[in-house]
């Protein structure tokens, strides 16, 4: 319904029954209909944000490529949600999230001024001098791109160059230091900047100090400590998820969160005053009007706030008026995240975390694969709508190495510092089977798991869930020794899809073809029984769910393999074959969060 108006009254005006009537009529109706206009609510902009973290940045990663400043990147994409979602990616009513603001940190070790950290692990870390911090002054840009998936192409696209750029900020790093005004994180605010879903967005961030260095160039470079930048995002209100059976069949979800059973309407019934009566504020009969009295009634219910949302145990209220009770969210997941990248060469070294079925030797086939894993607890409800996969080829280059000056790095180069390019490996039985599941049994006995979303990206077939490929700068890593320029690209986005949980045609929306939502939540009373599931093994087959309504945590894993071999030995991979870029790859799980707590 449109905002609820009422019309200004002259001091002296003799009240009419339509200047009590109608507000008050239009509040009941309102409550009863449970369609109040989000413009009406305190609350009418969910906020949601995504954190990135690096745990730690060598000086290297900020070292420079022809005059041209090395950088860590994040590539960002913040697509429709799969109810909005139209043929064009983006219908002209679609709402879209706007960039608020964003905060910076790096780790000050608890002390007063900035940490001296430095890549030489025989060198002890320490705190820098006062005055000093400026060698972490900080460049931060957020850049975008046209994307790939369905849009024709054109230059930015073949060459994967995002060029437009939206937010710049330079940052002192002097306001990390100082004992008596220290500012961590540092907040910048007022960027409001609207996202479109049809593009890619880059935040890039330099240390443009780190790498040059402030003191004599023969000592030992710096390197930044746990850096992590939050992106706070206003979202437009968005319509809770619920179950119809047919159109919508939301998997996992509570059955009584049922749309042929929604949530019963706040009552509140006004008194209405009648022609010729006498208008009163609490003495008198219905047909009086009672103004004070109706007003005190509808005081107590809004007050308190009107119910909506979900709690930690995915109960709903049993009554609410509020229609848009939920939010944009978005969970960003690092994955082999290191402080160097990952390549063909290293394999044979590489051991735990991330190694498995070790097979020692450089010249035989690597007869395991690397994997990395992420446990998430389960704090508040929310349905997962979209599954995205960063793959990271992001290495550095430099071009002639001073042994002198970088004692450290001297010789191969592998020992700390990556001195050659890195390429994007050529083999194309190379593959991430990359999987989002669910799980009971956290300090219990009975433990299951249940498929949210799975895709096993063969090099070979990579188009199949490719979303969009990003150049970051002016070298990019080429497909081995390769030069086609549709090889030429640091990132490749990819959307895992979630498991299809009804048969025929085209599940539902996205990039590619994938089943419905998948609601995840801790249990109530009244939230365990859920609808069905898809089946990873058969697509578009239905089954219970193996967790029961008992989920208590989300599990991410991510496994790059080749049956010819990771290592440069099965000589299918080059030396230099990037399998995890600088910062490591990320998952992105995009959805919806229904509102804790709403005021009218």
């Amino acid at each position: 319904m449109a905002k609820i108006t009422r019309k200004e009254l002259s001091r002296g005006t003799k009240l009419a029954v339509e200047h009590v009537n109608a507000p008050l009529t239009a509040i009941s109706s309102s409550l009863a209909q449970k369609t109040i206009a989000p413009e009406n609510l305190k609350l009418n902009k969910p906020a949601f944000s995504i954190t990135l973290n690096c745990p730690r940045l060598p000086a290297y990663a900020f070292s420079y490529q022809d005059d041209e400043p090395s950088k860590i990147v994040f590539p960002i994409v913040l697509p429709p949600l799969q109810d909005q979602w139209t043929d064009n990616i983006v219908g002209d009513e679609t709402p879209l999230p706007v960039l608020k603001s964003m905060s910076v940190s790096v780790d000050l070790g608890m002390g007063p001024n900035a940490v001296k950290d430095t890549w030489d692990p025989a060198a002890i870390d320490a705190e820098l001098a006062a005055g000093d911090a400026d060698i972490y002054d900080i460049e931060l840009e957020i850049r975008s791109k046209p994307q790939a998936y369905d849009y024709g192409f054109n230059e930015d696209v073949i060459y994967n160059v995002a060029k437009e750029t939206i937010f710049k900020q330079e940052i002192s790093g002097l306001l990390f230091d100082g004992e008596a005004q220290q500012f961590n994180p540092i907040f910048i605010n007022g960027i409001d900047e609207t996202i479109d879903p049809r593009r890619t967005y880059l935040l890039t961030a330099n240390f443009p100090n780190v790498w040059t260095g402030k003191s004599d160039p023969t000592q030992l470079q710096f390197c930044v400590s746990s850096l992590t930048i939050k992106l706070n995002f206003e979202g437009p209100s968005v319509v809770s998820d619920l179950y119809d059976g047919t159109t919508y069949p939301v998997q996992n979800i509570p059955s009584s969160f049922a749309t042929s059973s929604q949530y019963s309407a706040v009552a509140f019934t006004p008194d209405e005053a009648e022609a010729d009566q006498k208008i009163t504020a609490r003495s008198g009969l219905p047909r009086n009007g009672r103004i004070q009295k109706n007003s005190e009634a509808l005081d107590t219910i809004l007050l308190d706030g009107l119910a909506a949302g979900r709690d930690i145990h995915s109960q709903q209220p049993v009554s609410s008026s509020i229609a848009e009770q939920a939010g944009y969210t978005v969970m960003a997941v690092p994955m082999f995240g290191g402080w160097n990248d990952i390549r063909a060469e290293d394999i044979n070294n590489i051991g735990l975390p991330y190694g498995e079925t070790y097979n020692s030797g450089s010249g035989t086939p690597w007869n395991g694969y690397i994997q990395d894993r992420r446990i998430i607890p389960i704090s508040q409800p929310f349905t997962i709508h979209h599954v995205f996969a960063v793959n990271n080829y992001y290495s550095h280059f430099v071009s002639s190495p001073n042994s002198s000056n970088y004692p450290f790095l001297s010789g191969s180069g592998r020992n700390g510092g990556t001195w050659g390019s890195g390429l994007v490996p050529p083999s194309t039985s190379l593959s991430s089977s990359i999987g989002v599941g669910i799980s009971t049994g956290l300090r219990a006995d009975d433990k299951q798991y249940e498929q949210v979303a799975y895709a096993q990206i063969v090099s070979g077939s990579k188009s199949l869930y490719l979303v969009d490929r990003i150049k970051s700068g002016k070298f990019a890593p080429l497909w081995g020794a390769g030069t086609a320029s549709s090889e030429n690209y640091d990132f490749e986005i990819f959307q895992i899809p979630l498991v299809q949980n009804n048969s025929g045609g085209r599940n539902t929306r996205g990039y590619v073809d994938q089943g419905y939502p998948y609601f995840i939540g801790k249990s109530g009373l009244g939230s365990r029984s859920r609808r069905n599931v898809g089946d990873v093994n058969n697509p578009g087959t239905p089954k219970t769910p193996n967790t029961d309504g008992g989920e208590q945590f989300i599990e991410v894993r991510w496994v790059i393999n080749d049956p010819n071999g990771l290592n440069n030995g099965a000589g299918v991979n080059p030396t230099n074959s990037v399998y995890v870029g600088m910062g490591g790859h990320w998952i992105y799980l995009i959805g919806k969060m229904e509102a804790a707590e709403t005021s009218f």
